[in-house]
């Protein structure tokens, strides 16, 4: 899939944030027909994460990724949980050499990614929304904003490499 231009993530979520109620869950039935696993795969984060978040937050950023990667490439081959799970253990595993890894290597890393990540746009306005409390009040993002970035990346990598067919650009 080609990346999304950050005007387009912008408009897009313009987009979702006017709808009505009505049109909000059209496009949640619309979802649940197309994407099921990845319904699922949210619903269930949101549910484990309960005691952290504001319920409906994780749902509504991942149909911003749904939809704005429907919008840009069509109507999307229906993702597995099994590809939603070998996404979600490559960026363990990602995370995790970071961890392992010398400061240098860590900073290294992350400007690989950035510059080389497909839908970094998209990434980068999903981290932006994640953290609008955060530049008022700093105190008010807790531990399950990590967890829940790599939820909603891995349904960025899932849907990337789905649109591809047999590979994707993206990079974990």
């Amino acid at each position: 899939m080609q990346t999304i231009s950050p005007e387009k993530v912008a408009a897009i979520w313009q987009e979702l944030s006017q709808m009505t109620q009505t049109q909000a869950a059209d496009l949640a039935a619309r979802m649940q027909e197309e994407q099921p696993a990845i319904l699922v795969y949210l619903l269930a984060a949101e549910q484990a994460d309960e005691a952290t978040q504001d319920a409906g937050w994780l749902m509504e950023i991942g149909a911003l990724i749904w939809w704005a990667m429907t919008r840009e490439a069509g109507p999307l081959p229906m993702v597995t949980p099994e590809q939603l799970d070998a996404a979600e253990d490559s960026n363990i595993r990602f995370l995790e050499q970071l961890d392992e890894g010398s400061e240098i290597n860590y900073h290294t890393a992350l400007q690989s990614l950035a510059a080389d990540y497909n839908q970094m746009p998209l990434f980068g306005h999903t981290i932006g929304q994640l953290m609008a409390d955060a530049t008022e009040e700093p105190e008010l993002v807790d531990e399950g904003v990590g967890l829940a970035l790599l939820r909603l990346k891995t349904v960025i990598d899932t849907l990337d490499q789905a649109s591809d067919g047999a590979g994707s650009r993206s990079r974990t």
